[in-house]
């Protein structure tokens, strides 16, 4: 990691703190970068800026394209984690693709996970058909 990068965000994790906002850092997967692909990666860079406060935005699509194990990965970050994007395998909306998410959903209430899910999907085959199939989903989990 450049200490720039780290330095960066080390100011604004700080300036988010004395007003109350937190900064989550959310692993992309490699086809759109290199940077931070993984929840360790992510992990990692927590780490090295120092901030204890900083946490992860977990995103079931980057996820499954980068994560060997996606329930291990979240029970990895365990209280680092406060932010959940459910969107399916194709980026869809959950239940449209292959992700088992009421494991996930299960694992995140073994961390005491208490934060909102939402999803980030293709609005297939309109953007409030997609927003209804999600919420529907969610309601089974």
């Amino acid at each position: 990691r450049r200490s720039s990068d780290l330095d960066a965000v080390r100011r604004y994790g700080e300036y988010g703190l004395s007003r109350n906002v937190s900064l989550v850092i959310e692993p992309i997967n490699r086809y759109e970068t290199n940077y931070i692909n993984t929840i360790g990666d992510a992990l990692q860079f927590i780490d090295d800026v120092g901030l204890d406060h900083l946490g992860i935005l977990a995103d079931t699509f980057h996820m499954n394209i980068e994560e060997a194990n996606l329930a291990e990965a979240l029970r990895s970050a365990g209280d680092r984690i406060r932010h959940v994007q459910f969107t399916d395998s194709n980026r869809l909306a959950a239940g449209r693709g292959h992700i088992d998410f009421h494991a996930l959903a299960a694992v995140l209430r073994d961390i005491g996970y208490r934060g909102y899910v939402s999803t980030e999907t293709l609005p297939l085959p309109d953007s409030r058909a997609a927003a209804q199939q999600a919420i529907g989903y969610f309601r089974t989990l």
